[in-house]
């Protein structure tokens, strides 16, 4: 399964939803630096009927519109995908830690994937990683105002 398929499963867990609906709760959770689009989230939905994972909800859907729930098969995949020994979330641990969208990233919703150590761990990472860069920028200021060309400017601004 693909990553969108396994996201797709998560925004199917508190109920059925249509094709747009998806693709707008993805994009609020991920919108900062990844967009849902149709070309991806309806062919994935399609993948997941094959395989059995989706249905369509065939009282909600009319002709424009198809709404689609989890059956038991897919919501089994979801509960089997949120067990401890599946680790971190690949997709998520990519982006999740990247700078700078981390302060941007609602924790609320990797809380569903990600064990608390996991979460803890990575946390740690990324301070560590700040940290190194606030260290990087310290080393910038002093070197731009050891230049004479910057030191009168430093100055009227007074950076200390």
């Amino acid at each position: 399964m693909s990553r969108i398929d396994y996201l797709i499963l998560e925004t199917l867990k508190d109920g059925e939803k249509n094709g747009k609906e998806i693709i707008n709760e993805l994009n609020t959770e991920f919108g900062y630096f990844w967009q849902a689009k149709t070309g991806t989230v309806y062919p994935s939905l399609k993948r997941l009927k094959v395989k059995g994972l989706i249905k369509e909800n065939e009282e909600k859907s009319d002709a424009s519109t198809t709404y689609y729930e989890l059956t038991d098969r897919g919501a089994r995949k979801l509960k089997g995908f949120h067990k401890p020994h599946h680790g971190p979330f690949p997709f998520a641990t990519k982006f999740r830690f990247k700078p700078p969208s981390m302060p941007f990233m609602k924790f609320n919703f990797w809380n569903k994937f990600i064990e608390p150590e996991t979460m803890i761990e990575q946390l740690e990472k990324y301070r560590l990683h700040l940290i190194n860069e606030l260290k990087r920028i310290d080393e910038k200021i002093n070197e731009l105002k050891e230049d004479d060309q910057y030191k009168e400017v430093f100055h009227d601004i007074d950076i200390e």
